[in-house]
Order: structure tokens, then C-alpha cells, then sequence
């Protein structure tokens, strides 16, 4: 096992009823709010106008933004800092899915350099889009985070996603002082989900923690453990809530899931190492198709694992016997048939061309998430490094 630091500065209310103390928690932060969210989601179950309630009553005054999209985009982000300016707000609340909560960090960053300095500065700067020229994270305004989605995982940790819609760049922010000052996690607000955001979220969190038990240090029993032991909690809390999407004791499963798969910017994977390439891989269809990226993971899933499976047999074979029950000796192809099965019963799609992708998409995307996520290398960081080249070979045995 690696060195590492656990860095754990959010504060988490957690549970069923917490979103109740939204208003004396904002108070906490400041008394202007700029607040985040999506169109229409917050407005039809009702949640935004009780958010806003509970902000006036604690004597706090929201600016609300209501236009941020799913893989929100740095135009829009733009628009937002420009109205935080503009009223002067002094802190960011992120209300809904990833998408405001990412958002809601990035902005925070561009407010507080208006603050410092009187310069505006688009949130674009703080991202991987950049490269070595990004700009460090440097005290962003406090953010509040109300989460109504189990996916992400930004509710606690110092992530965020931001899509460059004019050159379809999608880039990472990542940066510790990029932590949320608090996030309320309410499984109740999680109730009306539809299947299909249920089923997405799903995905995301079991590849938040499997990414680095396939491409990090295999001398981590523990954390080996551990990863296994959340999959095959979001595996059953998603199968409770195929049954039952009102299942709240499988939400509030399903929601822990969530935040501990990326805890503090680690989650069960402190101590050891190892890149996030199926996400890196998924970001250029977001950013060209606008798929959910719970979506775009679920299908280059099983295509990576074939392209790293001469690297790590065994790994894929434990996990087939951990999460699918195989027997001992199955090897690694029939772990990720497995897998690919189990995606297929849950609805998951299963090419690239049902999203979009068409083979004159892939020569570009393939350069962008060398370009965008490959730290100045020439490849992706992988068992099996991954050249602009081998993510062509990849994209197209996934159409």
C-alpha cells in the first residue's frame, strides 16, 4: 500500500428529514446566495420552492440561476458567475444532480477571483482544458451542496466536470481546494428518480471505485475488498429499487454509495493509485453526444476490460467471482461476459451508434481524451497504455 493524506474538509449531513436544516446551514455560509439548478427537475417535485423557504426563513436571500444543463457547459457556468457579480453574492449553492453541484464549484472559483482581484475569468481556466496552464484552485467562495441524484459522488470531494460546447471538450477539474464547505444528502429528495437515472447513477459509482482496483496498486487487500463489497451494495440497493422505486431504505443505500465511493477524493482507494480511463474514455461522448454519462460508462465498460484483460486476468476473474458469482477458474472473459449480461438486464445499451457516435466522430474524440486527460503524455494511463490510436480501436470494437 501507498503513502497517502486523507483530506476530509466537507462537513456531510446525511439521512432522510436533513434537508430541513438547508436554511440554518447556508447561514452558516453567508447571507446571498447564487443558487444553482437544473430546469425543471427542482421546479416539478417542488424541492426548489422548499429550498428557497427555508433560505429566506434562516434570513438568507437567494439569486437563483436556473439554467444549468446536464454536462453543464462553460457558457453557461459563464453566465452564472457574471450574475453572482452582478448581485454580489457571497457564496454558491449547487442544487440537484452532478451537473449543479459540479457547477457549483466552479463558479465559487470564478467569484472569488472577481473578489480578489476584480478580473473575470472564465471557469474554463480551472479545468484540465488547460493542460499545465490551469489555474490553481485558490479559496472559492463557501459552496453549499443539496443533492438529489446518487451518482457522482461530488457531494464530497474535489471534483468537478465541466463541457466546452463550442470545441465539444469535455474537461476535469480536480483540485483539494476545490472540497465543498458543506453538502446535505437527503435520500427522500431521491424518490421521484426515474429508472433510468437510477440505473445511470448505478454505473458511475461502482466505476468510481473499480477504476483504480483494475489500473492502481495490486497490493491493496483491503481496499480490494472494499470495492467489491460497495459494488455488490449498489447492485442489490438496484435491484430493490427495480422492484420499488420508492424502496427509501434502498435511496438511502444507494446515497451513501455515492459519497463514500469518492470520499474526500479517495473513498476506498486511499493508498493506492490508478487513472479513471473509462472515464476519461466516456468524457469525448458527452461532450459530442450530450449522453449521460452513466450511459457512456456502461458501454465502454466491457470493451476496456478486454483491452486490459491480458494485464490483469485475474483481477477481472476475482471480480467476476465477487459480484457475479462465477467459480473459481472461470478467467477473466467470462467475468466481463458476465458483466456485459448484467448491464444488458438492466437496459443498459450496448453500441455506440444507438448514442450518436458515428466512425467519423472517433478519429476526434480519440485525439481530445489523449489531449484533455492524458496529464502531457502522448496516451492514456492505463495497464495497457492507450495511444489516440488504441482509444480509435477501442471506440470502434464499441459501435
Amino acid at each position: 500500500m501507498q503513502p497517502f493524506v486523507c483530506q476530509l474538509p466537507t462537513r456531510v449531513l446525511f439521512g432522510s428529514g436533513r434537508l430541513a436544516e438547508a436554511g440554518v446551514e447556508a447561514r452558516n455560509l453567508g447571507i446571498k446566495p447564487l443558487l444553482l439548478t437544473g430546469r425543471s427537475a427542482m421546479q416539478r417535485t417542488g424541492v426548489l420552492a422548499k429550498v428557497q423557504g427555508l433560505l429566506k426563513a434562516a434570513g438568507v436571500t437567494p439569486v437563483l440561476f436556473e439554467q444549468i444543463e446536464p454536462n453543464p457547459r462553460q457558457e453557461t457556468l459563464d453566465q452564472a458567475v457574471a450574475l453572482g457579480i452582478a448581485q454580489g453574492c457571497d457564496f454558491v449553492i449547487g442544487l440537484g444532480g452532478g451537473s449543479p453541484m459540479d457547477s457549483s464549484k466552479a463558479v465559487a472559483m470564478a467569484l472569488a477571483q472577481f473578489r480578489r482581484s476584480g478580473e473575470t475569468v472564465s471557469v474554463w481556466e480551472w479545468t484540465s482544458g488547460l493542460g499545465a496552464k490551469r489555474r490553481p484552485v485558490k479559496d472559492p467562495l463557501p459552496t453549499l451542496l443539496i443533492s438529489s441524484t446518487a451518482a457522482t459522488g461530488t457531494e464530497g470531494n474535489c471534483a468537478a466536470v465541466v463541457t466546452k460546447w463550442s470545441t465539444h471538450e469535455k474537461a476535469v477539474l480536480w483540485d483539494l481546494g476545490a472540497f465543498p464547505s458543506t453538502s446535505i444528502v437527503d435520500p427522500q429528495l431521491m424518490v421521484s428518480l426515474s429508472l433510468e437515472t437510477t440505473r445511470d447513477g448505478a454505473v458511475d459509482m461502482m466505476l468510481h471505485v473499480l477504476e483504480q482496483h483494475f489500473n492502481g496498486d495490486e497490493k491493496a487487500v483491503v481496499q480490494d475488498r472494499m470495492a467489491e463489497g460497495l459494488c455488490l451494495g449498489v447492485m442489490e440497493s438496484l435491484e430493490a429499487l427495480e422492484k420499488d422505486l420508492g424502496d427509501l431504505t434502498a435511496r438511502e443505500n444507494l446515497s451513501w454509495a455515492s459519497v463514500a465511493a469518492l470520499v474526500g477524493g479517495g473513498g476506498p482507494n486511499w493508498g493506492r493509485t490508478g487513472s479513471f480511463t473509462v472515464h476519461h474514455l466516456e468524457h469525448p461522448l458527452s461532450g459530442y453526444t450530450d449522453v449521460a454519462h452513466g450511459r457512456g460508462l456502461a458501454i465502454l465498460w466491457p470493451h476496456y476490460l478486454r483491452v486490459i484483460a491480458p494485464k490483469k486476468e485475474a483481477k477481472i476473474a476475482r471480480l467476476g467471482q465477487a459480484l457475479w458469482g462465477l467459480p473459481k477458474g472461470a478467467g477473466a472473459e467470462k467475468a466481463i461476459d458476465a458483466l456485459a449480461a448484467w448491464l444488458k438486464s438492466h437496459g443498459f445499451i450496448q453500441g455506440l451508434r444507438d448514442i450518436g457516435v458515428t466512425e467519423a466522430l472517433i478519429p476526434a474524440m480519440a485525439a481530445d481524451t489523449v489531449r484533455l486527460s492524458g496529464g502531457g503524455r502522448s496516451f492514456l494511463d492505463s495497464p495497457v497504455p492507450l495511444s489516440a490510436e488504441k482509444c480509435e480501436a477501442l471506440y470502434r470494437a464499441a459501435l
